[in-house]
């Protein structure tokens, strides 16, 4: 059959532009843009795995059984040494500790026991909001420390569910300079689990150029006495390892206008003694912590180390 103007038309009134699909009659389907296909699926939320891999912390090694037996009978995967893709903590009191930290960096779910004790019960794992820490009146924290961290729980796993900037950790678009022992190499590992980029201070070499951050474990060493002034000239915020933590709870809906000075330990080597200069001891033992209606951790104007608290990390 000879391809006529008439029959192009009637073709082109049911197809469409040529990137659709057919349609009956009506109106041609959208055109859809490379660029606009790119907008609309670079990000949705996070899909949530099905599958549900727990992490047991701050829990005696019998209670740890008693807990991994649950999680087993009912379906889930025990991560064992919290590196394992855990989707959930399980921890009966929030601390200062490395793993909880890196839970509330990555987003994942931070729950009370008393969440996989009445799982067991229904015979099925609940749904987790009712147990999670900073939602649970009932739980009384031992430090206003705690408290603060238990209150960024939630906000932290919906920044990271829901937010494009925070897709992959509360630390995403960090590339930090760390300077220091076993504190630093916790800190740089906390940073990457936590969706950002973190060098020890003798693998980044002496161009500074990309960096966001400058954290120290102390001013009191070479290279922080050779390149402090030149990291602050190009405008790297110069700060104590512990800003980590501090950048997390500064994003509560509400804070209190002071931070309590903790100790910061890894095992059994601490800042208070690693910190046993001049240096710890002109470091105050509070500091003001504004509360701008946005705060991005990114921008904060440089200050000096030894203006910054010390925060428990333990392992």
């Amino acid at each position: 059959m000879p391809v006529t103007t008439d029959w192009l038309r009637k073709t082109s009134t049911q197809a469409g532009p040529l990137n659709s699909t057919m349609k009956d009659a009506g109106m041609p389907m959208p055109d859809l843009s490379l660029s606009t296909i790119h907008d609309r699926t670079t990000f949705s939320s996070r899909k949530i795995p099905d599958e549900k891999v727990i992490y047991l912390t701050e829990l005696k090694a019998k209670d740890k059984e008693f807990y991994a037996r649950i999680v087993t009978d009912l379906g889930g995967r025990v991560d064992v040494d919290g590196n394992g893709g855990a989707t959930h903590l399980v921890t009966p009191t929030i601390t200062r500790g490395v793993k909880v930290i890196k839970a509330i960096a990555r987003g994942l779910w931070v729950l009370s026991p008393e969440y996989l004790i009445k799982s067991r019960d229904a015979g099925r794992f609940l749904d987790e909001s009712p147990y999670e820490h900073g939602q649970m009146e009932k739980i009384k924290y031992d430090s206003d420390d705690s408290r603060k961290l238990a209150g960024v729980c939630k906000h932290w796993r919906l920044e990271v569910q829901h937010s494009p900037k925070y897709a992959h950790g509360a630390f995403a678009g960090w590339n930090a300079l760390v300077c220091g022992g076993l504190m630093a190499e916790a800190v740089v590992e906390l940073i990457r689990f936590g969706g950002g980029n973190a060098k020890i201070h003798h693998n980044a070499g002496t161009d500074f150029a990309g960096f966001t951050h400058a954290l120290f474990e102390s001013k009191k060493n070479l290279f922080y006495e050779k390149n402090a002034v030149r990291l602050k000239e190009m405008g790297i915020p110069v700060r104590r390892v512990d800003y980590t933590i501090d950048s997390l709870l500064q994003k509560q809906p509400k804070c209190d206008s002071k931070l309590s000075k903790v100790g910061f330990s890894i095992g059994a080597t601490t800042t208070e003694n690693i910190l046993s200069t001049d240096y710890s001891r002109q470091r105050p033992s509070t500091v003001d912590v504004q509360c701008p209606q946005a705060i991005d951790v990114h921008h904060h104007p440089a200050i000096d180390v030894q203006h910054h608290p010390t925060i428990d990390v333990r392992l």
